[in-house]
């Protein structure tokens, strides 16, 4: 269990723009990390001090307001964004049947199975089911590093 940490006031200012750039930018924890801390020579490093940053209390309820914020501006909830994204996979699931020139149906469905992969890959995403996995290529790199020492 990660041990929570107070953090001083200009230390918070200064995690509180890492999150601005974190939220810019696609959610991507080294250029966000480094676009404020431009000491930071490796993404490991970037990616793992990012990782602490996302654990302070006081951040993670900053990260709650700005996706408030989000849901207000654009009117899309995450309930929203399941919804849209569950239909997707359901459509294309759904057979659809080859036909001849004639239109006749030939017996034989297809159906989209790289946008129904697709939409559960992003539904995963979002509701946090691979949420060890985004950050799997730090935390491997570390274990390497730490079982070669």
């Amino acid at each position: 269990m990660a041990k929570t940490r107070k953090v001083r006031p200009a230390t918070f200012t200064k995690y509180k723009l890492v999150i601005d750039e974190y939220f810019e930018n696609d959610f991507q924890k080294a250029k966000a990390y480094r676009s404020i801390f431009k000491e930071s020579t490796t993404d490991i490093g970037a990616i793992n001090n990012m990782n602490l940053i996302l654990e302070v209390p006081e951040i993670q309820e900053y990260i709650s307001f700005k996706q408030r914020l989000m849901e207000q501006k654009t009117g899309i909830t995450h309930e929203h964004i399941t919804q849209d994204l569950l239909e997707i996979k359901t459509r294309c699931m759904q057979g659809e049947p080859f036909r001849t020139k004639d239109g006749v149906a030939t017996g034989v469905y297809k159906f989209d199975s790289g946008g129904a992969l697709k939409a559960l890959e992003l539904i995963g995403k979002h509701v946090g089911y691979f949420g060890v996995d985004n950050d799997q290529k730090a935390e491997k790199s570390i274990n390497v590093i730490q079982w070669v020492e």
